[in-house]
């Protein structure tokens, strides 16, 4: 059964505050502790950082999946002004999580100007991946918003080092319909479309062969408001 190592973040606490930067954290608590097991597909605590090559975790609210997570990522920070998670998160794929307890993770950005930096980076990213989602969802046809969903994908893997051109997709079906507020036989219809037309070649939860150009084409308007196929943008991994 593939599961995600959760990790002791007050045990990790004072060699985070050495840390210059946010990447050569997360890279420590992915190498320097151990803790816990959780299944996949069960619930993982909101708040942490995400720290493997494979790992998805699919944001779920009111039953509707608004966001995936991977490597790098923060999750329920949404908690911090209320004290209160809106969104449940489970793990698709194995990882290992590092809990953030938010007094801890107020007192390191205190205490390390490189951390607070990277945090505010990444809220502000979020921010512009929802803002694009939104103006997708009202704008946009299925074969656009498959098309922007893709490319996105394919930046953030990029962004880890890995293959922008074979991606991994592990959720099903029914979760990318939902994200992109779409039936799930649409889904299944446009990527046959994409395959059929030479733009990619569907392989179970891999998406190979992807022709970032001719995606880009499709999804133009959807790249400008902040899905990227070939912008290199600042990522906290």
């Amino acid at each position: 059964m593939k599961q995600a190592q959760v990790h002791d973040f007050r045990r990790l606490e004072p060699r985070v505050a050495r840390q210059r930067d946010f990447h050569r954290f997360t890279r420590c608590t992915q190498h320097n502790l151990a803790g816990d097991f959780v299944a996949r597909r069960q619930r993982v605590a909101l708040q942490g950082t995400i720290n493997s090559q494979t790992l998805f975790v699919i944001v779920i609210r009111y039953q509707a999946v608004i966001g995936f997570h991977t490597p790098g990522d923060i999750v329920g920070l949404d908690a911090i002004e209320s004290g209160r998670y809106v969104c449940n998160a489970l793990v698709l794929d194995t990882s290992c999580v590092c809990p953030l307890p938010n007094e801890a993770l107020c007192r390191l950005s205190a205490r390390s100007p490189g951390i607070q930096h990277r945090l505010i980076e990444k809220m502000s990213r979020k921010i512009v991946d929802h803002e694009g989602l939104l103006l997708i969802l009202g704008q946009k046809t299925a074969e656009q918003r498959m098309a922007a969903f893709l490319l996105h994908h394919s930046n953030k893997q990029r962004q880890l080092g890995l293959s922008e051109v074979d991606i991994n997709l592990p959720m099903s079906r029914a979760a990318s319909a939902s994200y992109l507020a779409l039936a799930v036989e649409t889904v299944s219809r446009v990527l046959t479309r994409l395959q059929e037309s030479g733009l990619l070649n569907v392989q179970r939860s891999r998406v190979q062969r992807l022709n970032l150009d001719n995606l880009a084409i499709i999804a133009e308007e959807a790249m400008e408001a902040g899905f990227p196929a070939r912008r290199r943008a600042s990522s906290l991994h």
